[in-house]
């Protein structure tokens, strides 16, 4: 499952994979480049070649270590909270985009008003496959 920031999550924690296990491994990311790497070689499609790219740039980002090395994972919980670095609410929002670019940036990243991985929440609308 992939993120804004790059790279792939282990897994979903949820059947219709719209919530990710926020945990990245150094290893899956190198299988997936690799699988990406051979799609963009064999059929061309930029599309491949863009999810490549974003593989390399998370793990050269986020991580590296400062003696040049690199972190087997990223861990799921921060301060606390599962995927804490990676979920925005509305405030945090607010507060970083300021009014007139948060409509913009909730159609960037996906977002809604009522989210789905914070507190008790009704299930997300169905979606076409």
């Amino acid at each position: 499952m992939g993120s804004p920031r790059g790279g792939f999550s282990r897994y979903s924690v949820d059947r219709e994979w719209l919530v990710p296990h926020f945990e990245k491994m150094l290893y899956d990311q190198a299988l997936l480049a690799r699988v990406y790497l051979h799609a963009w070689q064999l059929t061309g499609d930029a599309r491949w070649r863009q999810v490549l790219t974003e593989i390399v740039t998370y793990v050269l980002r986020d991580l590296r270590l400062p003696g040049g090395g690199l972190a087997s994972a990223e861990d799921a919980d921060s301060e606390g909270e599962e995927g804490r670095f990676y979920l925005w609410d509305q405030h945090e929002l607010n507060e970083v985009l300021g009014p007139e670019l948060r409509p913009r940036g909730v159609r960037v990243v996906g977002g809604a008003t009522r989210g789905q991985l914070r507190g008790p929440q009704p299930p997300p609308p169905a979606r076409a496959r």
